[in-house]
């Protein structure tokens, strides 16, 4: 017995003795590992959120102690670029994304380690009611925007799109969401997972342009360090990679458990974040990141060649750039014989655990087994579920709509897509007929299933109407799915809102339309002008001459008619070129009489119109013919409002604007106006599109009925004139249309006041040269002037004209010449003369009305300008002007 007790003893001292040898051998090891721990720091770009979660996870659960790191993450902060702290040296490691390659471009001597995520999370956002759809959209706009933030590729997705960035005012990021919540600005650089969220949570909803939507599709945050760390520490740069990717890894298998650790960190509360909007940027991430597709850091580089040329096209960068030395090369495999001395105390520490651990080996090893065995079925379970989440989430953050429905069209899965696209939500969608709320053609819907039947799948385009009634064209791509047997179980659609592309086609070729119709109304007003010419000048000279009353009345309708189809020509090439007219006082009786008129004798007769204008109207500063044009489409849309007959009255006031209601109507100026209504008992307008009404070329007639250009016209010919457009409109009881004009006061309407008739003074026998290609304005233009003591010269073209000039130099006072004329044109003809006579007196005129020709006939030396038709007595003024001008001639 004291035998086996002494053995006992022994036994324990023994293992006393090999305890404290552990105990010696372990502390030693620890410490030799603590004091090879190498010192990093990594400044992320931002503050502390989801976004950095994977390098919060390598430090929380060892990772970098792992790798024999001492890891410091450090904060970002607006004012703390990862770029110029980790240039300085204040940081070893930064996190950015493709700016540090435009900055390697530039000549700083950065590496790339990792692309963590494989497509930028940064957009431009505004709020939805702004309106801003399309980065064209942005033009004349003010956007909030960093320059180290993102800005690069934003500015190329601008450039990609034919936007010159200098029309887009770009001012310094706010980093304050109210700024744009409350109209300071028209949009900002956000990224897509956290700003959107938080606007929403205000009750403000997001409107996103994504720069991989117009084909700029960069890496997002990328881990980069500088050439020096890259090339002389590789083992270094190798061990934090291994670290990241495990820490990502872990983040998003475990993406609750960083969400709690991100919520302890110091100041993530007080800045606001929630534990709701950490989910939402969670879930986002992922369709950014792809960690179950793509290695966590994994780079390509072609495509970092590829965004670098993005860069060159659009003039970010100079020619000639490389990326040789950007991307950080992997490190040489690890020489252990420096580290022979660790590896031997680490093996000298196992060794003696073993010996002290190794009776209880047995005992333990199939409770170790049970155990590992129970949290292998739950983990899987668990990887299964969070699997499923992650799917779900994906498909939500989709931005197609993905449904699936029964074979009976019953819809049984309707994601997030689904719900921005036709405005139905899930629990309002999931259970329904697929035909009962959304289909309005059964026709490309039964030639869908009947594809879908004969070939298991279809694509092609169709249409939907959303909650709101708006008509929606996808294009939508069926699969009929089957199950393990073969047999068909549901169908999963996939649609692609292609709605506003079709309404962009359409506008295309409207507006190619308008601009054939512009050139041919150019021709053809050329020739009627040509045609009205000698008309306006004839009556001039008819209407003296003839003493009959009855005469004179038939040469008074003529001249009214000459005159108003001259105003008619002005009135299609306002419309279709856009020319200026001139404006003058008038009285809006007059223009509403005409209009009223017209419209009585073209409109159907179901259709009964009525005018109500008062006697002491004000008078207005305008262009009647363009005047009219309002009027008058403001009629037209009424007439369509009506298929079946009604009433259209248009009415007029005089009203004041104080300042508190001309703010309240888009900030005119207070003060007088003249207001004119038209109001229609036709179908109305719904409230989802009043807003649109006057966009150019949208319109809700059918094909082929309307150009979409009537409402944006009278709207543009009002601001012209200073005036601003309101409309009420009620589905089923009809429009009201109210046009505002700025009344004039009595001293500015004498001040356009046509002066008095004033007979032309009589020629003193000055000889005047005429140059016209049509015989009868060269003819009526030379009986009127001799009729009114001038000699004339005539020329049928600018040949002749150069031959009579040389002729009779000293004899002619001052030369008339068409513009477009055969064998040489009014241009060449003005050149020539000027040579021949650089102070030659020269008058253009033209019967094409573009508003470049008085610009450039005075550049060519003209001394006035008539438009076709002119009248007689307009001409003769312009001339006896002209004469009476001193010319200092060049001595021979």
């Amino acid at each position: 017995m004291r035998r086996a007790d002494h053995e006992v003893a022994r036994l324990n001292a023994r293992a006393h003795v090999l305890r404290v040898a552990v105990a010696f051998w372990a502390t030693l090891a620890a410490s030799v590992v603590l004091h090879a721990a190498e010192p990093v720091r990594i400044q992320l770009k931002w503050y502390h959120q989801f976004q950095f979660a994977g390098y919060y996870a390598a430090a929380s659960e060892g990772f970098f102690e792992e790798e024999g790191l001492a890891v410091e993450i450090l904060e970002g902060r607006p004012i703390r670029a990862p770029l110029a702290r980790v240039l300085a040296g204040e940081a070893d490691y930064g996190v950015s994304d493709v700016d540090v390659l435009l900055e390697r471009l530039r000549g700083q001597p950065f590496v790339v380690c990792a692309a963590v995520f494989q497509h930028s999370p940064y957009i431009i956002m505004s709020r939805a009611d702004r309106g801003i759809r399309t980065p064209a959209d942005l033009i004349g706009c003010t956007v909030m925007m960093s320059d180290d933030q993102g800005s690069a590729q934003l500015r190329a997705m601008l450039v990609r799109e034919g936007i010159d960035p200098d029309l887009v005012t770009i001012i310094p990021h706010s980093w304050n969401l109210a700024d744009l919540i409350e109209g300071r600005v028209d949009a900002m650089s956000a990224y897509a997972t956290v700003e959107p969220f938080m606007m929403q949570a205000r009750g403000v909803e997001p409107a996103m342009l994504r720069a991989v939507d117009y084909g700029v599709d960069f890496y997002g945050d990328t881990l980069f360090t500088t050439e020096t760390e890259s090339r002389e520490r590789p083992e270094r740069v190798a061990a934090v990679l291994r670290a990241v990717r495990k820490g990502w890894l872990h983040a998003f298998e475990n993406s609750d458990q960083m969400i709690d650790h991100i919520l302890a960190m110091e100041g993530v509360v007080e800045r606001g974040i929630t534990r709701e909007q950490l989910q939402s940027e969670a879930r986002a991430m992922r369709a950014l990141v792809l960690p179950e597709f793509v290695e966590i850091g994994h780079m390509n580089p072609a495509r970092w060649r590829h965004i670098a040329e993005v860069f060159f096209e659009n003039d970010i960068v100079a020619p000639g750039f490389s990326l040789a030395g950007f991307i950080h090369e992997p490190a040489a495999p690890i020489d252990l014989r420096r580290y022979r001395w660790v590896a031997a105390a680490v093996v000298v520490v196992v060794l003696g655990a073993g010996a002290v651990l190794l009776w209880n080996v047995q005992i333990r090893r199939r409770v170790r087994e049970r155990t590992a065995a129970l949290q292998s079925e739950i983990a899987q379970r668990r990887k299964a579920e969070a699997k499923l989440r992650e799917q779900a989430a994906l498909l939500d953050v989709a931005h197609d709509a993905i449904v699936v429905r029964s074979l009976d069209h019953r819809i049984t899965y309707w994601n997030r897509g689904s719900e921005r696209l036709y405005g139905w939500t899930g629990a309002e969608a999931v259970g329904r007929g697929l035909k009962d709320f959304l289909l309005i053609d059964t026709t490309d819907f039964v030639d869908a299933e009947r594809a879908l039947s004969a070939q298991d799948k279809w694509s092609g385009e169709i249409q939907y109407t959303s909650k709101e009634g708006r008509l929606v064209t996808v294009v939508g791509s069926w699969t009929l799915l089957r199950d393990e047997d073969g047999r068909p179980t549901s169908i999963l659609s996939i649609d692609t809102d292609v709605t506003e592309r079709k309404q962009l086609e359409a506008q295309f070729l409207r507006s190619q339309r308008v601009e054939s119709i512009g050139t041919l109304a150019g021709g053809i007003a050329h020739d009627l002008n040509n045609l009205l010419a000698p008309i306006v000048m004839g009556v001039d000279l008819l209407r003296d001459s003839i003493s009959d009353e009855s005469a004179r009345m038939v040469v008074r309708n003529i001249e009214r008619s000459a005159k108003r189809g001259s105003e008619l020509v002005k009135q299609v090439l306002s419309f279709a070129r856009g020319v200026e007219a001139a404006r003058a006082a008038v009285n809006l009786r007059h223009v509403v009489r005409d209009t009223e008129a017209m419209a009585e004798s073209t409109f159907p007769k179901n259709i009964r119109i009525e005018s109500l204008i008062p006697q002491d109207l004000w008078l207005v500063t305008c262009d009647p013919t363009q005047l009219g044009q309002v009027l008058l489409n403001l009629c037209v849309n009424a007439r369509d409002a009506m298929p079946g007959g009604g009433r259209i009255a248009i009415t007029a006031s005089n009203v004041t604007l104080d300042p508190q209601l001309a703010a309240m109507n888009q900030g005119v100026p207070p003060g007088p106006y003249v207001c004119v209504e038209v109001a229609d008992t036709g179908m109305g307008i719904a409230k989802v599109i009043l807003a649109r009404i006057f966009d150019p070329f949208f319109t809700t007639k059918e094909p082929g009925q309307g150009t979409g250009l009537g409402l944006s016209t009278v709207l543009g010919i009002v601001r012209s004139h200073g005036g601003f457009v309101t409309v009420d409109s009620t589905v089923g009881q009809g429009s009201r249309f109210k046009v505002y004009f700025p009344a004039q006061t009595q001293e500015a309407v004498d001040a356009l006041s046509v002066h008095p008739f004033v007979v032309p003074a009589r020629g003193q026998g000055e000889c005047v040269l005429v140059v016209d290609d049509e015989t009868s304005i060269l003819e009526i233009t030379r009986q009127t002037l001799e009729a009114f003591g001038y000699r004339v010269l005539a020329a049928e073209d600018g040949a002749q004209a150069i031959a009579l000039y040389a002729q009779h130099r000293t004899e002619v006072s001052v030369v008339i010449t068409d513009m477009m004329m055969p064998v040489m044109d009014g241009p060449a003809l003005i050149a020539a003369l000027r040579g021949m006579d650089p102070a030659v007196r020269i008058i253009a005129t033209s019967g094409f009305n573009g508003q470049d020709n008085p610009g450039r006939a005075k550049a060519a030396g003209v001394r006035a300008f008539l438009h076709k038709p002119y009248s007689a007595d307009t001409m003769l003024t312009l001339l006896r002007r002209i004469l009476s001008e001193n010319v200092a001639r060049p001595s021979d």
